[in-house]
């Protein structure tokens, strides 16, 4: 754990910005296994005003139930989504694993006005990534090109929304995303099937297949995920209304937090709706149009024309 915090903390200091970042979205999740309690996952997502740039910060843990799993990953993406860098760290009891990564085909995070010594040389095409990944004590690097378009998966949903007509039912959005706990690329799809009631909210049903696995999510018209199941695997997560709802007897890591999100975070601003308060989801309401977000459409998944179920 120490080695996982000390990574956290060293890709906090490398990624600092001096502008204070605007939050888009922060949540608890509840962790379910086969019906069982098994952890918790905080969210955040912002953009710097100035920069434009996007940032995902992630930490989940689990209990028994969840094969006692700690996982972080703080991602950092251009105005247009295309990757910057990231960092991903987990340990699965003594087992750890670690990758920085940066990527030359966006617009690079920068430290006194001075590019990352560790990206890769520029290319006329694609995105190239390079990366140190340290698994159980075993360092390998990495030096990976991938298609243009190419994204990091964790922002999948704001990809979406920037594309001009953003979540709408019957849209089928075909993607190239680079998974963040083993630094490849991955063809996924996602499929807006329907829309739903989520705890008395108006929601869409996403299905979502990536790395061969298929993700159920349902997501609100601004792009906040409140609820994801994966059949296969039977594991959920759904929004709680609080770190204490969200975790109920498993430990609240505050030490990692801190390092990672910089402070404790909020229970995030839809703890008080309905959509964070537990239930089921009631199939076939309304939703209202989908609204994208103010960034201007860039890189996007390819759209399909035709549905599929």
């Amino acid at each position: 754990m120490k080695k996982l915090l000390m990574m956290y903390l060293l890709f906090s200091l490398t990624f600092s910005s001096t502008t204070r970042a605007d939050v888009l979205f922060e949540g608890w999740y509840r962790i379910s296994s086969a019906g069982q309690h098994a952890g918790y996952i905080v969210q955040r997502y912002e953009v710097d005003p100035k920069t434009k740039i996007f940032t995902s910060t992630y930490f989940l843990k689990t209990n028994a139930f969840g094969n006692e799993v700690t996982e972080g990953v703080k991602a950092q993406a251009a105005e247009n989504l295309t990757p910057i860098a990231y960092q991903y760290t987990s340990k699965v009891g003594k087992k750890t694993k670690s990758i920085d990564a940066v990527f030359q085909g966006g617009e690079q995070p920068s430290k006194q006005g001075k590019k990352s010594k560790k990206a890769p040389p520029p290319q006329a095409e694609g995105l190239r990534m390079a990366a140190t990944v340290s698994d159980d004590g075993k360092v390998e690097k990495l030096d990976r090109s991938f298609p243009k378009g190419t994204f990091l998966s964790t922002f999948l949903i704001y990809l979406m929304l920037q594309n001009k007509e953003g979540i709408k039912v019957g849209n089928n959005y075909e993607y190239n995303a680079v998974a963040e706990e083993d630094g490849a690329a991955y063809k996924g799809t996602a499929f807006i099937k329907e829309t739903a009631k989520y705890n008395g909210a108006e929601v869409f049903k996403i299905l979502n297949t990536f790395k061969d696995v298929q993700f159920i999510n349902y997501v609100t018209s601004k792009g906040e995920v409140v609820f994801t199941k994966t059949p296969v695997l039977h594991i959920s997560s759904d929004l709680a209304a609080s770190a204490s709802d969200a975790r109920k007897t498993v430990s609240l890591d505050e030490k990692s937090l801190r390092l990672l999100f910089g402070g404790i975070p909020g229970p995030g601003s839809l703890a008080s709706t309905p959509l964070a308060q537990g239930g089921t989801p009631v199939e076939g309401a309304s939703a209202p149009a989908a609204q994208g977000l103010a960034p201007k459409p860039g890189t996007q998944p390819t759209q399909d024309s035709k549905s599929t179920e």
